[in-house]
């Protein structure tokens, strides 16, 4: 088995520095405009997106066949071509976004070694004629995601289809990147909550509240440097009962960090790159010391016409690295 290599490392260092935004960074001189996207009807984008993503409670992978694997770890690989499909009024666009190419790596529990390459080789055959579809406002945020293309004849097929949504959420994360009012920074930082990247892959949805601080570091031409930090805490959804009264099983005390450029004149993310590392808080079934972190990485960047984008590994089966057998 193939050993997973954290895309989140290179980033620690290059994003260790944005912790102390608005203590260490200095505010630009200026306020900085232009800071909205902008979308013709049938404009196309494409985009290299690679997420790793460990898990602090396993995923069930499903087969088609009744067979399921629990996976730790996953990194996807993406190849996305975006087309403004439709105008939803003034403030957003949905938009159509092909999977050009896909691939995927991840860790089995180490009880079920060797089982996973097939139901990872499967996921990407259903995934060859299947597109997203993202709700994505002016200002940012993205509201939506949708997996279309994708054929559902039963409950288990329907149950795999939304394991994938989960999975391509988590990819498109970083897409939700909330510029400032009326794309006006007034030379300062601002914030947003309830981030998707802050979100966790699970059909129960997401609990808590995050708030993120961006801020204008540098300007080059129309290309804008942005950082961001943040905190908050955060659940995957599920619920259990103490005392007669029910509260999430897990909360996680959430570190957030990263980089962006944003290009003011053609209104479009550049590139982006962000960690997540959520901690379990004292008072969760997993607590700190016991339980597993539950970490993200991202790295997006805009293929402009012309350029190549690196090519893909193989689907893969890597080792777990969190100890994971001892899963209820």
């Amino acid at each position: 088995m193939t050993s997973i290599r954290p895309l989140w490392s290179g980033y620690i260092r290059a994003i260790a520095v944005l912790i102390c935004l608005g203590v260490c960074l200095p505010l630009p001189a200026q306020a900085t405009t232009g800071l909205v996207w902008n979308w013709t009807p049938d404009q196309a984008r494409r985009y290299f997106v690679q997420t790793q993503v460990r898990l602090p409670e396993p995923m069930l992978f499903l087969a088609l066949a009744n067979r399921d694997v629990r996976v730790t770890e996953f990194q996807v690989n993406l190849n996305l071509n975006c087309v403004a499909a439709n105008a939803l009024g003034k403030k957003a666009w949905e938009l159509s976004c092909a999977i050009d190419d896909f691939a995927i790596q991840a860790a089995p529990i180490s009880t079920e070694k060797g089982r996973l390459i097939d139901i990872l080789n499967e996921y990407d055959e259903m995934l060859t004629n299947a597109h997203l579809e993202l709700v994505l406002t002016l200002d940012g945020r993205v509201r939506t995601v949708d997996l279309e293309g994708i054929d559902k004849r039963n409950k288990r097929s329907d149950i795999i289809h939304e394991n994938l949504r989960l999975i391509l959420a988590r990819s498109v994360a970083g897409f939700d990147l909330r510029l400032p009012k009326k794309g006006d920074d007034r030379g300062g930082p601002w914030r947003q909550t309830n981030a998707q990247i802050a979100g966790f892959p699970s059909e129960l949805g997401s609990m808590g509240a995050v708030e993120i601080d961006h801020l204008v570091q540098s300007s080059t031409n129309t290309v804008h440097e942005l950082a961001m930090t943040g905190r908050g805490t955060m659940s995957s959804g599920e619920m259990i009962v103490v005392g007669n009264q029910e509260r999430p099983r897990n909360l996680f005390e959430m570190a957030i960090s990263g980089t962006a450029q944003f290009d003011g004149a053609a209104g479009e993310l550049v590139s982006r790159e962000y960690l997540v590392d959520a901690k379990p808080t004292a008072s969760s079934m997993d607590s700190t010391g016991t339980g597993v972190n539950y970490v993200q990485a991202a790295h997006i960047v805009l293929v402009k016409e012309g350029q190549q984008v690196p090519a893909f590994d193989e689907n893969a089966e890597l080792e777990d690295t969190t100890n994971a057998g001892k899963v209820r």
